[in-house]
């Protein structure tokens, strides 16, 4: 599997894809009781920041290759409007 170079669009893909994971979940956030909410709220966040690390690695080596391709096209779409 060829490496991609980290460069704009690579970051531009790997940014709207954390940006929409963390949207759904301020969603599930949101719909929590206030006791369990500071809990599931560092929880989700130290999950997030493990995540986003992943995802940029695995971006990065190639992986999710329709994903990646489908958000560069939706983002370049949307330049374009």
């Amino acid at each position: 599997m060829k490496q991609r170079e980290i460069n704009e669009d690579l970051i531009e893909v790997w940014s709207d894809i954390i940006l929409e994971k963390m949207h759904k979940l301020q969603d599930r956030v949101c719909n929590l009781d206030y006791e369990s909410l500071s809990y599931h709220k560092i929880r989700g966040m130290i999950d997030g920041y493990a995540e986003a690390l992943t995802l940029l690695s695995c971006l990065r080596q190639g992986r999710f290759k329709n994903k990646y391709d489908e958000t560069l096209r939706k983002i370049k779409e949307e330049c374009i409007k």
